[in-house]
């Protein structure tokens, strides 16, 4: 594992001087020999774990180095290839407890969000899951129609009046894996950083680790619940999906006879009926 620097005109005697590293990492100078007074300053440790990442990013970091441009940077790589196993991991169960969610709510199989999970970036899900479209507009709306000028405080005063009802808020309760909900751009943020292979210090790292670890912990606790357990997840989404079902039935038979559309309708409103019902009876037996 190496670390290396591209320096020019330095004197490296002076800048090694100030710096504690082990006998364990050699050093080493090359000049090169087409441009004058540029030289390629290199620290060798052996070895691939991530007790050596970490000794290598410490001299990467030091602030001798600040000026000096990083050519090889192993350390990064190291942490970011454990990162990535997280990042796979939680792409892999985010989709999955989706597609359990959504379909169920839904009634069926054919749900547009989930049949677009294997072609979508990570970006474009995480707008469809997070961002409220009609948020947006009411929020614009909000600011474009004042003509005076305004204070920050009396700004988020006015829109902490405005409803955001993103499909997050719709399909998990508040309570719910509050890790994701709150780290989620974050999350998308160390996500570029080991995708693009983006320079990593040790506490990047380990900042990035532990958030992975909790949300990937509370992805698989929420996926098994609703494998194995009874509760109310749901519920309210069901409630407003069987309001919008006798809607679509009263639109189809008063304007258009649609009765595709209607045969649809029915069947997600027997499918809201039947869950609630296999709730209520449930409850009733506890």
């Amino acid at each position: 594992m190496k670390i290396s620097f591209l320096g020019h005109g330095e004197n490296t005697a002076d800048a090694l001087s100030g710096l504690n590293i082990s006998d364990e990492v050699s050093v080493s100078t090359n000049p090169l020999p087409y441009a004058e007074s540029f030289f390629v300053l290199e620290f060798v440790l052996n070895g691939d774990s991530l007790d050596a990442a970490k000794e290598l990013a410490d001299v990467r970091d030091n602030s001798l180095f600040s000026g000096f441009q990083l050519l090889d940077d192993d350390p990064s790589e190291r942490f970011e290839r454990d990162l990535f196993k997280q990042i796979a991991l939680f792409e892999r169960r985010i989709r999955k407890l989706l597609t359990i969610c959504l379909c169920t709510q839904e009634g069926h199989l054919n749900v547009e969000l989930v049949n677009q999970l294997e072609e979508i970036s990570l970006g474009e899900l995480f707008e469809a899951l997070f961002v409220d479209e009609q948020f947006n507009k009411d929020v614009k709306t909000a600011v474009n129609q004042r003509s005076s000028l305004f204070e920050k405080q009396e700004l988020l005063q006015e829109l902490s009046g405005i409803n955001e009802n993103s499909l997050w808020v719709k399909t998990f309760s508040e309570d719910e894996m509050p890790t994701l909900w709150e780290s989620h751009n974050k999350l998308r943020s160390y996500r570029n950083d080991t995708m693009h292979a983006h320079r990593m210090t040790l506490d990047m790292y380990k900042d990035a680790m532990r958030l992975m670890r909790d949300i990937n912990e509370e992805l698989n606790d929420s996926i098994q619940e609703r494998l194995n357990s009874v509760c109310d997840f749901g519920y309210t989404q069901l409630a407003e999906n069987l309001s919008k079902t006798f809607k679509l039935i009263n639109e189809s038979l008063r304007e258009n006879y649609d009765f595709e559309s209607l045969i649809k309708s029915m069947q997600s409103m027997v499918n809201a009926y039947q869950l609630l019902s296999k709730k209520s009876e449930e409850e009733g037996d506890e």
